[in-house]
């Protein structure tokens, strides 16, 4: 089985990942070191700009048993038997942000594309929509989020496609203006 773990930046990918490797005995590779090792073309600010057919070409024929992590996973991976997209509350992340220092404008991209869905609604288009599941890991320790992950693997739980919805909640508190200039 080849799984993809993606999810916007502060989701929690890279720690859950080597959890669920680490339990189910599978390789893990992590895309934004083979990025940084063999597909940076350029630096902006401090955002990495990436060959993403290079990466698509290192990424062409992975091996079985593999699971890949990063957010770049839709935008370079084809052949995968299930991708699981790790959402965050914008409201946690925005801590996480704060945390590891990100400029403004970058926090606000990346809050931006959680809150709507972004690398989900890539990842169905990518790879379709009965191979994307995703996790809710807002206020949840990775250990958990793990183990949901490799109940969805041994087919003990069906994924929740589309339950996420960072969206409305926003509008609900009528908290917009929060993360979106207009």
């Amino acid at each position: 089985m080849r799984i993809a773990i993606t999810g916007t930046p502060g989701v929690g990918k890279h720690t859950v990942a080597k959890i669920v490797a680490d339990r189910l005995g599978m390789r893990l590779v992590d895309i934004n070191e083979v990025a940084m090792s063999s597909a940076v073309i350029a630096m902006d600010e401090s955002t990495y700009i990436v060959d993403v057919d290079k990466l698509t070409d290192i990424f062409r024929d992975v091996e079985d048993n593999t699971i890949l992590v990063g957010h770049l996973a839709p935008y370079v991976l084809d052949s995968i038997d299930l991708a699981v997209v790790l959402r965050r509350s914008p409201y946690e992340l925005r801590d996480v942000y704060k945390q590891r220092g990100y400029s403004e404008s970058k926090a606000k991209d990346n809050l931006q594309s959680e809150i709507l869905g972004i690398i989900t609604y890539d990842a169905v288009k990518r790879f379709g929509d009965d191979k994307v599941v995703e996790i809710d890991s807002t206020s949840r320790d990775a250990e958990d989020v793990a183990d949901e992950i490799i109940r969805v693997v041994r087919h003990e739980k069906d994924g929740m496609l589309g339950h996420i919805d960072w969206l409305a909640l926003i509008v609900q508190r009528d908290e917009l203006r929060e993360f979106f200039d207009y």
